[in-house]
């Protein structure tokens, strides 16, 4: 009784088959008439619509496959009648029946997709029903959706090079707007916000995409479907004129995130066609989501598109994908043994770099104990420098310098006139009228011009002390032409001191000046660190020391 039951039914399968098949025809005839009327050559329909609640099956879809199938359908079916009527062993009926049905299937296959690409997006033309919505083909407007209107997202082309046309979409300001508030309902992690949202903006592609997981953690894959279509439709209703979803040449950038959205809904829609049973429908959206970007697959499609082309019975697209990207294999199997030279080359580069670290810690490592040895030459070079500089003003302790004095004045022999010239000139007194000298000359300068300051002459004395009569008869008034024996231009008398000491003396010429404007008696002191203010000796490091004790006198 069981063989005769599975007999029976594949005699009612049959008489539905040949029922089908006249409507079939019926339908391909006004869909062919139609056609012509519309002269439209590029209109297709992904095979399975997101909107058809009824997926064809696997058996059903093979034989929609072309006209070419139709006759060898007729074929099968007389071949059957005629095992029917020899009724010996049902089981091995049934059995040959699924293997015929099986290589007809393949063979029909073959006959019409061998000069196609293998991402070429299978489809099948239909009558819309719906005259006063927008003709799409991945899905259809329903009448429980809210009233259509533009969200705001827009697709452009790029560039178009080789044959192959790259596009991104694109969100105008309003809808940047809705974004920004798309985010601040993730942030608050309450569902319900969504809901609020697409109330607002029934079309926002991120919220379907949000609310539709939301959904289908709760179990309601019905609402978390239509969302998903939803987003769909909006997306198919922004595309580009010449945007095609069954070339195979079309691009999107998965890197924009833009285009993202799109990759994740026809995703998302691929996953729900395959758990409707709708395997050969889901094959078609995954040779769709492979060919926007076949180089970089940013959602591995590779992964799953060996297990749909099983599930549907696609074997030669499955054979064709093998042999046609055993090529690109070839040539990534190149790439990769470049990256393997590369990569020795790294190590190698690794190894010298680790060495080279190894080198530099050593450098460094000297170079901590160079420094502080250099911290310690510094400190005595500058200990030494300062008793080179005390050394040198020791020796020109006997020393003195006379500015003002007119070029000529001391004659051939500058000794012979200084010791008669100095006591006459200052009115000292002396034994023997003059004053020992050991040295008399003018700097070593160029001689200046009659214009131009004379140069100052440095006189040595035999005796310390009598430097220091010089200058204190200079101090007193010595200089005035009144009181000298000879009247003349004003001569200036300095101690003679080396270069650091006059540099520092020198830093000191604004603080001498101020101290004259507020009429107080001042004396710098040997070696530029000492003042004696009114009387009183103050030791200060540097002119600004000397700055703050004449602020703080108020």
């Amino acid at each position: 009784m069981k063989g005769e039951q599975r007999a029976q039914a594949a005699l009612n399968a049959l008489k539905l088959t040949d029922e089908d098949d006249r409507d079939e025809k019926e339908h391909m005839k006004s869909d062919k008439t139609g056609h012509k009327q519309k002269n439209i050559s590029n209109i297709f329909e992904l095979i399975g619509e997101a909107g058809v609640d009824v997926c064809a099956s696997d058996e059903e879809t093979a034989e929609r496959i072309g006209d070419g199938q139709q006759g060898g359908a007729s074929l099968e079916k007389d071949a059957v009648k005629d095992n029917l009527s020899v009724g010996d062993d049902i089981d091995a009926f049934l059995e040959t029946l699924d293997k015929k049905k099986g290589l007809s299937y393949q063979s029909a296959e073959n006959s019409t997709s061998e000069h196609r690409p293998v991402l070429y997006v299978e489809h099948r033309s239909k009558q819309r029903q719906r005259q006063f919505h927008r003709c799409t083909w991945m899905t259809v407007f329903k009448d429980t959706w809210p009233r259509f209107s533009r969200p705001g997202i827009s697709m452009a082309l790029v560039e178009s090079k080789d044959g192959i046309q790259h596009f991104t979409f694109e969100h105008n300001r309003d809808y940047q707007q809705v974004q920004f508030k798309f985010f601040e309902a993730v942030e608050s992690m309450d569902p319900n916000n969504f809901v609020v949202l697409l109330q607002l903006n029934p079309y926002h592609i991120d919220s379907l995409l949000q609310l539709s997981d939301v959904c289908r953690m709760q179990e309601d894959q019905e609402t978390a479907r239509d969302l998903i279509e939803r987003a769909l439709y909006s997306f198919e209703c922004a595309f580009h004129p010449v945007f095609s979803l069954t070339s195979g040449t079309c691009r999107l950038d998965y890197r924009r995130p833009e285009n993202r959205a799109f990759y994740l809904v026809l995703f998302k829609h691929m996953i729900f066609l395959e758990k409707r049973g709708c395997p050969r429908t889901a094959l078609e959206y995954c040779k769709l989501i492979l060919s926007l970007d076949p180089d970089d697959d940013p959602l591995c499609m590779l992964l799953i598109f060996d297990f749909l082309c099983l599930r549907c019975r696609e074997y030669t697209t499955l054979i064709r994908l093998y042999e046609e990207w055993e090529v690109i294999d070839e040539k990534v199997n190149t790439v990769l043994v470049a990256i393997n030279d590369q990569t020795v080359q790294f190590k190698a580069l690794v190894e010298r770099v680790g060495q080279a670290e190894e080198r530099i810690a050593g450098v460094e490592n000297s170079t901590e104990s160079l420094q502080a040895t250099v911290a310690d030459l510094q400190k005595k070079v500058s200990e030494m420098s300062a008793h080179i500089d005390d050394l040198e003003n020791r020796g020109r302790g006997c020393n003195l310098r006379l500015v003002g004095l007119p070029e000529g004045t001391e004659g051939s022999d500058p000794v012979h006139f200084f010791e008669k010239w100095l006591p006459d000139y200052l009115k000292i007194a002396t034994k023997a009228g003059r004053i020992k000298l050991d040295r008399a000359h003018r700097s070593l300068a160029p001689l200046p011009g009659p214009a131009q300051r004379p140069s100052p002459v440095i006189i040595k004395f035999h005796n310390f002390t009598d430097k220091q009569r010089v200058l204190n008869a200079a101090r007193q008034g010595g200089t005035d032409p009144e009181g000298s024996a000879k009247a003349g231009p004003r001569i200036s008398f300095f101690s003679d001191y080396s270069v650091m000491v006059i540099k520092k003396r020198k830093a000191f010429d604004d603080v001498k000046k101020r101290l004259q404007k507020m009429k107080i008696e001042y004396a710098l002191l040997y070696p530029a660190t000492r003042f004696t203010i009114n009387g009183t000796l103050k030791r200060f490091a540097s002119p600004d020391d000397v700055t703050a004790f004449i602020d703080s006198l108020g």
